[in-house]
């Protein structure tokens, strides 16, 4: 189910520090309850239907690095915003991250969608540090 047309690609820097296409699709930030907690996650749905891009081993591992416990194919992108995370804007319409051991970017088609989204993010991240 897509509640916003934010249209967008998804990119992963590789060891061989060259950023890696994962795709496009269709940004948002949904709210998930996990053992009577509220987690926001940052997820992008694939364009049509199914991955079918050859990969190598690394592509792989980055794929499910990605869409985190989501299994499904449809999912690009499935990661919980986090506090302690360091969001940054790289442009007017790309988003980075650190998350563990990859870095991320996610590329908007328009400055608009971009510009709501980090809004969001940010005050996700606001109202979990004054629960804390």
């Amino acid at each position: 189910m897509i509640t916003a047309n934010y249209r967008a690609k998804v990119y992963v820097l590789l060891t061989s520090r060259n950023w890696e296409d994962f795709g496009t699709g269709h940004v948002d930030i949904i709210q998930e309850f996990i053992d009577g907690n509220s987690v926001n996650y940052l997820r992008v749905i694939r364009e049509g239907t199914g991955d079918n891009t050859e990969s190598s081993g690394e592509i792989i591992e980055m794929k499910k690095k990605l869409r985190g416990f989501q299994e499904e194919e449809e999912y690009i992108l499935y990661k919980p915003i986090l506090k302690e995370m360091n969001y940054e804007k790289n442009s007017s319409q790309i988003l980075t991250w650190i998350d563990k051991d990859m870095e991320i970017a996610v590329s908007f088609q328009e400055e608009k969608d971009f510009e709501d989204i980090w809004q969001r993010i940010y005050s996700i991240k606001d109202v979990v540090e004054k629960e804390d």
